[in-house]
């Protein structure tokens, strides 16, 4: 009989497995004393019997061949007893010592207890487990022989102590009737072994689900090394597991355990690390991005998936899924899909922000509807800019209501530049910006390196405060909220950050006529808003591409001159108009000027500088006027553009 863990994680065990594998050791047990009295082998139908209820097969294994020892040693006494018979002159017959019978010093039997399957279990004198009954009623307890030449009278049974004195026995005994053994020389089988059967403090699985998942029983294991860290699902997602709490489990774990002699394990801090090592390797989930599968086919595609409350519901149909334990997911929502619900507080909050602006509001949509989902490949970054008061932080404070702590995280840009500043991104839906403005301290080159490499599902390094680099792709999406375009000064001549932008202006004043209680009546049509959002996920799955509303291309302008180096000298020193004009030396030597107050080195040349104000300045012409010219060189201008007047004095 296989040991088994006593206690709480004795009870992991459903009942109905238990009065299984108990009945299959009672079947191996006949067969076995069967053979025994000159029976069939039955060793192959036992093992087919093990391996259906889960038994131990080294352990039936173990038994025959202990069997068939003995049933030699029985057939070799027998045989050597008769030829000595044979062999022996007759000799008269005198009464001396009595040998052939030897019979081990037998332990009083203390106690007999029936099994809940009709089987026996018996506790001897000075032991600590009881022992399970084999064979018959136990009316006669069957003596080991050694020599069976000559049969020697059955002991009567043992008289079964009085219910008074049987109670003290099993009372005092009970904790150490299931034993849970480990060798400690074999971290990884405990590591094993930790994950099937640790348990919580209500006694259930802590690491194994057992349940249905659409129609169909399934018991898989939750806890998984991912990228550096523990993950157990939650019973929606899969959350961080602290490795402290990990090594506090194990040692718990050790503590109720004994080693192969029977002594109790003392944990050390040696024997604990080497489980934790053991449990990092074999529950390790390798380099795949998150979310995926776990060994399962004839699933939704994961990335197209929203993890609700009362299930999975795949964006693309609308339809709900059981929760899964085999969705390797890191976020979730805390309220229900209720399909056909309606928005309409929300609807008329975006008329209100857009009265005359469909197109904005469209766009909305199809961002909501993207940032549900983990789908990266469209690369576009969303930028709300406004004054105060103008409805972004509304729509900020539904966002994260919508996606909840899980997929959603507010991170300023100087934070972002920062050595940990994209720790808090790992996991996350949706990024935040609420607010665009930047210091002097900060590394605005890292910044924008940052965004774009995000933004454009390149595969990052992160390091982690006090942890390891954490690397991967990540799946978060950006919302940038603020009263003017970041000023990334000169850091993006190429326009890349520009090309990933979709820029959306909130005109729209609610200063004086604020709700104060419109965030909590927003968030109460939650599952209306959901609705409202896969509409827009699907329009922009059929399209394939976000588009740039028109009324948002002046800010893309706008942005576009912020991230240039002379885009940031006319933003700082000039001012734009159709009536304005500058000569282009004035305005050549003014940049000069500007790029050595700041440091910066001068790779332009004026050809050069001429061709660049022309591509981040479309409405900046170049002209040699006659009319008015009193220079007989006839110099050229610019027009559209003018320096401010404190520009105009020193030159």
């Amino acid at each position: 009989m296989v040991d088994k863990p006593f206690g709480a994680i004795g009870r992991a065990i459903s009942r109905e497995k238990r009065v299984k594998e108990e009945e299959a050791v009672r079947v191996i047990g006949e067969h076995v004393a069967g053979y025994l009295q000159g029976g069939a082998d039955k060793e192959a139908e036992d093992i087919e019997l093990g391996m259906e209820v889960g038994l131990d097969l080294e352990v039936i294994g173990l038994r025959w061949k202990v069997a068939r020892k003995r049933a030699k040693s029985k057939a070799e006494v027998v045989e050597e007893a008769s030829a000595s018979s044979k062999n022996s002159p007759a000799q008269p017959k005198v009464e001396g010592p009595k040998i052939g019978v030897v019979e081990p010093k037998r332990k009083r039997i203390v106690q007999w207890k029936q099994r809940p399957n009709g089987g026996w279990e018996y506790l001897l004198e000075g032991e600590t487990m009881y022992r399970l009954h084999f064979g018959a009623p136990p009316k006669l307890p069957q003596p080991q022989l050694k020599v069976l030449d000559q049969a020697k009278p059955r002991p009567e049974p043992e008289p079964e102590p009085e219910e008074e004195e049987q109670k003290p026995v099993e009372q005092a005994k009970k904790p150490d009737d299931r034993k849970l053994r480990l060798d400690l020389e074999a971290p990884y089988d405990i590591a094993r072994t930790f994950v099937r059967l640790a348990e919580d403090k209500q006694g259930k699985n802590r690491y194994v689900f057992i349940g249905k998942v659409e129609g169909k029983s399934i018991s898989e294991q939750i806890l998984w090394h991912w990228r550096g860290d523990f993950k157990c699902w939650n019973g929606r997602c899969y959350e961080d597991v602290e490795e402290d709490q990990i090594r506090a489990q194990v040692y718990d774990f050790l503590d109720q355990a004994f080693e192969p002699n029977g002594s109790r394990i003392k944990p050390k801090p040696k024997n604990v690390n080497e489980v934790v090592d053991g449990l990092e390797a074999g529950t390790n989930r390798g380099t795949d991005d998150a979310p995926h599968w776990i060994d399962i086919v004839g699933r939704p595609e994961p990335r197209g998936l929203l993890v609700c409350r009362n299930g999975l519901v795949e964006l693309d149909t609308g339809k709900l899924w059981d929760h899964d334990p085999r969705l390797f997911c890191l976020n979730s929502v805390d309220f229900d899909f209720i399909a056909g619900a309606r928005a309409p507080r929300w609807q008329q909050f975006l008329s209100e922000v857009w009265p005359r602006n469909e197109e904005a509001i469209s766009t909305m949509q199809e961002f909501f509807g993207l940032w549900l989902g983990d789908e990266t490949k469209y690369q576009k970054a969303l930028g709300l800019i406004g004054p105060p008061r103008s409805g972004k932080g509304t729509i900020g404070r539904v966002l994260k209501g919508l996606l909840g702590n899980t997929g959603y995280v507010a991170i300023g840009l100087q934070t972002l530049g920062e050595d940990f500043g994209m720790a808090n991104l790992i996991g996350k839906k949706l990024a935040l910006v609420p607010d665009v403005k930047l210091d002097r301290r900060a590394n605005i080159t890292r910044v924008m390196e940052r965004l774009l490499t995000t933004i454009g599902e390149d595969d990052q390094t992160i390091n982690r405060k006090h942890d390891k680099y954490w690397q991967g792709k990540l799946t978060i999406r950006w919302l940038i909220l603020g009263n003017d375009v970041p000023q990334f000064k000169g850091t993006d001549e190429t326009g890349a950050l520009v090309a990933r932008m979709i820029m959306i202006p909130m005109d729209e004043n609610f200063l004086g006529r604020e709700d104060f209680d419109l965030t909590e009546k927003l968030l109460e049509e939650r599952a209306g808003i959901l609705n409202w959002a896969m509409e827009g996920w699907r329009r922009l799955r059929d399209r394939g591409k976000l588009i740039q509303p028109v009324s948002g291309m002046g800010l893309i302008q706008k942005l576009r001159a912020s991230t240039s180096t002379i885009g940031s000298f006319v933003l700082d020193c000039c001012v734009l108009g159709p009536e304005e004009k500058v000569s282009c030396e004035m305005l050549w030597s003014a940049f000069c000027e500007w790029s050595n107050r700041r440091g910066l080195a001068i790779t332009l040349g004026t050809n050069n500088f001429s061709a660049a104000l022309h591509e981040v300045f479309p409405s900046i012409v170049t002209a040699r006027p006659r009319k008015d010219n009193e220079d007989p060189k006839r110099p050229r201008f610019y027009y559209g553009v003018k320096l401010r007047d404190r520009w105009m004095f020193g030159y």
